[in-house]
Parts: C-alpha cells; sequence; structure tokens
C-alpha cells in the first residue's frame, strides 16, 4: 500500500475519529449544562417554596396579631361602655332615698350572720354594712356594693342589649 493511500486512510479515520470525539464531548457538555440547570431549578424552586413559606407563616402571625388586637379594643371598649353604665347608676343612686329599703336590707344581711349583729349605717352609701358582734364576719349590703356584686350580670345584660 503506497504511503500517500496510508496517510489518506489515517487521516480519513483521525477526522472521522475526531468527529466522534467532539460530538460526544458535545453531547456531554449538553448532558453537563442540562443537569447543572436542573439542579439550579430545583434549588430555586425549594428557596421559592421555603419564602413562600416563610411569608405564609408571617402573614397568619400578622392577622392572627391584628385579630388579638381587634379583640382587645373591643373589649377594652365594652368595659369602658359598662363603666359608664355603672357610673351613671351610682349617680342615680346617690338621689335615691334608701328609707324604705333599709330593712329589706337588714333582713338580707341578717340571714348570713349569728344572731346579734351590730347594723351599721351607711348614709353616704345608701344601705346598711352588718357586723357579728365578733367583728369577724361583715356583710356589706349597701345599694353601691350591691350594684358591684351585680356588676357580671350587668355587663352580660347590657352587651347583649337587654
Amino acid at each position: 500500500m503506497p504511503q500517500s493511500t496510508l496517510i489518506e486512510l489515517v487521516t480519513r479515520d483521525a477526522e472521522t475519529e475526531i468527529r466522534r470525539v467532539a460530538d460526544a464531548a458535545t453531547a456531554e457538555v449538553a448532558a453537563i449544562r442540562e443537569a447543572a440547570h436542573a439542579r439550579d431549578t430545583a434549588r430555586v424552586r425549594s428557596r421559592v417554596a421555603a419564602r413562600a413559606a416563610e411569608l405564609h407563616a408571617h402573614h397568619a402571625r400578622m392577622v392572627a396579631q391584628a385579630r388579638h388586637a381587634a379583640r382587645a379594643d373591643i373589649l377594652a371598649a365594652r368595659a369602658a361602655f359598662v363603666d359608664r353604665v355603672l357610673s351613671v347608676a351610682r349617680a342615680l343612686l346617690a338621689g335615691l332615698d334608701d328609707a324604705p329599703l333599709i330593712p329589706r336590707l337588714i333582713a338580707e344581711a341578717e340571714a348570713y350572720l349569728p344572731p346579734g349583729a351590730i347594723v351599721v349605717p351607711e348614709p353616704e352609701r345608701k344601705g346598711v354594712r352588718l357586723e357579728s358582734t365578733d367583728g369577724r364576719v361583715v356583710v356589706d349590703n349597701t345599694l353601691a356594693r350591691r350594684l358591684e356584686r351585680l356588676r357580671p350580670v350587668l355587663a352580660i345584660a347590657i352587651m347583649a342589649g337587654r
């Protein structure tokens, strides 16, 4: 075989091998790029999902705090309203003649005391206060104190619109 033919065959084989290696390298580069892109995409999706979860949790906390603050404001407003109503009721008690009520107030208070209780008049508070003879039991049956004892019931009634 002549040398020129041999060179031509070797050259053709080399070119074929170069194309095969180049094609394989191009395919490998494409596969590496595709795998890197897939990893980057997965990483970005993971970060986006984590950030979305953080924002969702933050939003939920903010909504819960706003609801809590709103409920606290409503309760404070209701309590202030009940205080104003009771203040007006106390003012009305000041002008009330309690003389007709005294016997009934004494009888109610005596039910909680042993016999021989001492009646302590409370003219400025409208009503009576009774003490046991030894001073260990005191029943405050003034109208102002009765009004305070009714505060929870009145608050419910006021808020219910009754």
